[in-house]
């Protein structure tokens, strides 16, 4: 690359051959459908915690274990791929999902472990999903690598969307099957989980050479310049993670009624993945860095809404926080590609997702309940502000560096 790292560059007749388009259409498909599996572990596993116990004290517990899933199984998976290709890496990814999945079925709604190892396996299919932003990578040249990625990030909305709409009509089918209907969407990531990893073979063929000699192709560099990029992925998904947590509490103390609180968490949901196209063009047009620093004012923004407009605000700071979320993940990801050695691409790419997914373990476990005890969400807010900020300032120096 020339100039500035992350700005534009000259378009490449590779990112207009129909064989880029037809992968990159079936990627999307694979984490469409993907994303829907999901739901199991995100939507209902914390229902059928409750209904396992008796208690709505351990509805976190299956939404931390995959958490968990998803970070451990991030380096393991990545540099499995660096020998077995991007694509058979996602589908391994996908059919540990499918077994998580199994596992609960099978256990039906009697105990509380088989739904804990399920949600845990469920997580590496989250990791499979996240990682798909990668593989879209993968298929571009480097100037459309933002956009690529863009596009297969927004393909996650129609999973994040329709997959808690399917809660009820899931349920309808595993009733059917005999099976209690918390279950339901648990049936259902184990119908998809399979289909995904399948697609995400077919977008693979006529790929050229990954071989592990393909890849050995290694450049000097200072890790200290993927310091900044991680800088950014971990805070972003701390700050959202935890907030996103205290929010359906939040809501119902302030009167918000189950329509009213799906929708303002739906919106939140679409703005977290539905701008990705326009956030790839971005990228493009003005850089990694600049995009990243937008997205770290927005978050700021948004933590701001939280300290002095909560309750009539609510929409706002959510709105303002899935915005500055997507910019930052997407900006964080280019920018985390565009200084590491194309040899060392794998172990970036896990060490990203492991900083992601521990940042939000921390968050939700460790962070969130003792300020929330404090001073509710303002409280919370106020402490992402500063450390939004402190974190804005550190990258950006490192930024110029």
């Amino acid at each position: 690359m020339t100039g500035i790292p992350g700005t534009e560059l000259r378009r490449s007749p590779a990112t207009r051959s129909p064989l880029y388009h037809r992968r990159l259409v079936l990627l999307c498909v694979s984490q469409a459908v993907g994303s829907i599996g999901l739901a199991a572990g995100a939507v209902a596993g914390p229902l059928l915690a409750e209904t396992v116990t008796g208690s709505a004290a351990y509805g976190p517990l299956p939404l931390g274990l995959l958490v968990i899933g998803a970070a451990l199984s991030a380096p393991v998976v990545t540099g499995a791929m660096r020998w077995v290709g991007r694509a058979r890496g996602l589908a391994a990814c996908h059919v540990v999902a499918a077994a998580g999945a199994a596992v609960v079925v099978l256990a039906g709604a009697r105990h509380l472990a088989p739904l804990l190892s399920g949600s845990l396996l469920l997580g590496v299919g989250n990791t499979g999903v996240m990682l798909g932003r990668y593989a879209a990578a993968d298929l571009a040249t480097p100037e459309r690598r933002a956009e690529a990625m863009g596009v297969a990030m927004a393909a996650v909305t129609v999973g994040a969307v329709a997959g808690p709409a399917l809660l009820g009509p899931a349920g309808v089918l595993a009733a059917q099957l005999g099976l209690p209907a918390a279950l339901g969407l648990f049936v259902l990531a184990l119908a998809l989980f399979p289909v995904t990893g399948a697609i995400g073979l077919l977008a693979d063929r006529g790929a050229e050479d990954r071989s592990p000699a393909a890849r050995a192709r290694t450049v000097t560099a200072a890790s200290r310049a993927r310091l900044a990029p991680l800088l950014v992925l971990a805070v972003t998904n701390l700050t959202m993670v935890s907030v996103m947590g205290a929010m359906p509490n939040h809501l119902r103390h302030h009167d918000w009624d189950l329509h009213g609180a799906g929708l303002v968490i739906g919106t939140h949901v679409a703005a977290m993945f539905g701008p990705s196209p326009l956030t790839g063009r971005l990228i493009r047009q003005f850089g990694y860095r600049r995009v990243s620093l937008s997205g770290a004012v927005l978050m700021v923004a948004a933590m701001v809404v939280g300290v002095f407009w909560t309750g009539e605000g609510d929409v706002v700071l959510l709105l303002l926080l899935g915005l500055g979320w997507n910019l930052q993940l997407l900006g964080g990801t280019a920018w985390l590609i565009d200084v590491t050695p194309d040899g060392l691409r794998h172990r970036a790419e896990g060490l990203g997702e492991v900083v992601m997914g521990m940042a939000a373990a921390t968050g939700t476990l460790l962070v969130a309940g003792p300020l929330l005890a404090i001073g509710d969400l303002p409280m919370l807010c106020l402490a992402f502000v500063a450390l939004n900020v402190a974190a804005t300032a550190a990258f950006a120096r490192g930024g110029r560096r």
